[in-house]
């Protein structure tokens, strides 16, 4: 099953930026301290858990420390044509959570 939702492509650091967080990365198999890889395939972004991943996926403690929302914190100037807007905060993404537990989340443009 797939999950689809909007979010804002932001500005880093002079480049496209994308902020990730809560249940929706962990129904989608990403937890805090996971690794993962990001990659372009066919115009969109894929997120990919691996063990291996250049990446690591942060955390901010809810409930005092008890229990981590998991966050997804990136940036690259390689998406900077994926997503018109984005150097003016305007950007929008549309984001495919499969909800399967085998972490993997497609990123694609939602500038209409």
């Amino acid at each position: 099953m797939t999950k689809q939702t909007t979010v804002k492509v932001g500005k880093h650091r002079n480049a496209p930026r994308l902020w990730l967080e809560g249940k929706k990365l962990l129904n989608s198999g990403f937890a805090r301290g996971d690794r993962y890889d990001i990659e372009i395939v066919d115009s969109a972004l894929l997120i990919t858990a691996n063990n291996n991943g250049k990446r690591v996926i942060s955390g901010r403690s809810r409930d005092s420390g008890i229990t981590y929302s998991p966050i997804i914190d990136a940036h690259s100037l390689q998406w900077a044509g994926m997503f018109p807007g984005w150097n003016d905060n305007n950007g929008r993404a549309l984001i495919e959570y499969a909800h399967n537990g085998r972490g993997t989340i497609r990123v694609t443009n939602n500038n209409d």
